[in-house]
């Protein structure tokens, strides 16, 4: 954003609760790891988050809300305060800053906030509060266009696409009702018992609007992704194929929780292999966290010992036999007609074999091609040796079957740490 005019507003928070995987030759393997937990949802309550402001200045008061009909003390919300940023376009950027503080007494594993719009309460089609949007003035105004949007430096701040919430799941008192859900909502990390938690919600009201006050209305919930465990996103095999010198293997996070890599390790064995992850085919990741919708790009074995573009997170040079090459490890098969297993484990000292996907030390297990094992059924051979295995979704997705959730694709695109995050349904 580029800002003309920069101000710290104190914020008129309106916040109220109303009442409310594998296949064998031989028998049939199990899958890698247990199938994951269906995404649930867990209604916590409706709210309002109010701001005012006056150009780059404002003043704020907390006041009771006209939906209330009894308190909910499962959730309590303080604004740390507003930032206004006044764009080139004449757009106005607004970040609100909240502490959000779980005083259930119980942990909330995914707490999200999804905006709703409520007949006869908030403005049609919008999700803000009916006569609430006012300009400089103070005169009424529409909050049609105000539009959510990301907070770019804020983790846990991710507008992630709501799926599996309806009307039905806001309770609003008085015999009104929600005749609308947002399709983008804002989630955080587990909030365990008496845990706070920052977080921040964007809004962007357009030149055309002169509002300076509104009323969000949203429904808090526990809103779970459908994943609960790293993914293998991408495996590239092609080293000298596409640009690229050296194998590479993408992670990602589904979840909306941090989670450290330290003491997980790769391992690779080729397609037909039934026996142990041999150690010279398996590395180390180093003591590192990946964040929620982050990706994680790790450089493997080619011919170049300089760092790929994008830059990796990690690129290590010796296998877990303690064999090191300045050119990297795990050289993995690019055949059209062959394939391969790359299987991520969360220890660097078990050592399973393909077969036995049990083993609870499996996070995540890709077979493709002419895999003797995988996750229920192989994904389809690469079609080229510049072929990229890719999980659908922007790896969000995991049923535990390879051949649906991992397709090859012509155009392997590398995703680091640094790339822009992504937010699981």
């Amino acid at each position: 954003m580029t800002g003309k005019r920069w101000g710290l507003i104190l914020p008129a928070l309106l916040l109220a609760a109303c009442s409310t995987g594998q296949q064998a030759t031989a028998p049939t393997p199990t899958s890698t790891t247990a199938p994951a937990p269906a995404a649930s949802t867990r209604a916590l309550g409706l709210y309002e988050l109010s701001i005012q402001g006056s150009g780059a200045q404002a003043s704020g008061r907390v006041t009771p809300a006209a939906l209330r009909s009894q308190e909910i003390a499962g959730l309590t919300f303080t604004v740390t305060g507003v930032q206004v940023v006044t764009n080139g376009d004449g757009s106005r950027s607004y970040t609100a800053a909240l502490n959000v503080t779980n005083t259930s007494g119980a942990a909330i594993g995914a707490p999200a906030i999804i905006p709703a719009d409520i007949a006869g309460y908030t403005e049609s089609g919008t999700y803000f509060r009916a006569g609430a949007t006012t300009n400089q003035s103070g005169a009424p105004t529409s909050a049609s266009g105000i539009t959510l949007t990301q907070v770019t430096d804020s983790t846990y701040s991710m507008l992630f696409p709501v799926t599996g919430v309806s009307s039905a799941d806001f309770a609003v008192p008085g015999g009104s009702s929600v005749t609308a859900v947002s399709a983008q909502g804002w989630r955080t990390p587990t909030l365990a018992a008496g845990a706070t938690q920052a977080m921040s919600l964007g809004f962007t009201i357009p030149a055309s609007n002169d509002a300076y006050r509104f009323s969000l209305v949203f429904g808090a919930f526990d809103k779970t992704p459908a994943v609960n465990h790293l993914v293998i996103s991408q495996l590239f095999p092609g080293n000298g194929n596409a640009g690229y010198t050296n194998d590479w293997v993408e992670l990602f996070n589904p979840t909306n929780n941090p989670i450290s890599v330290s003491g997980y390790s790769l391992r690779y064995a080729s397609a037909v292999s039934a026996a142990a992850f041999a150690n010279t085919n398996a590395v180390a990741l180093p003591n590192a966290t990946i964040n929620p919708g982050r990706y994680y790009l790790v450089q493997l074995a080619g011919t170049s010992s300089a760092p790929m573009t994008p830059a990796p997170d990690a690129f290590p040079t010796t296998n877990l036999a303690g064999t090191t090459s300045a050119t990297g490890q795990i050289n993995m098969s690019a055949s059209t007609t062959g394939g391969g297993k790359l299987a991520l484990f969360n220890t660097a000292t078990t050592d399973p074999t393909p077969s036995n996907q049990t083993n609870a030390a499996y996070v995540d297990y890709v077979g493709y091609g002419t895999a003797n094992y995988s996750e229920t059924s192989p994904s389809p051979a690469l079609t080229t040796t510049s072929d990229v295995e890719l999980r659908a979704a922007s790896g969000c997705t995991d049923t535990n079957n390879n051949s649906s959730d991992v397709r090859p694709s012509s155009a392997p695109t590398p995703r680091n740490s640094a790339t822009t995050p992504v937010a699981c349904p």
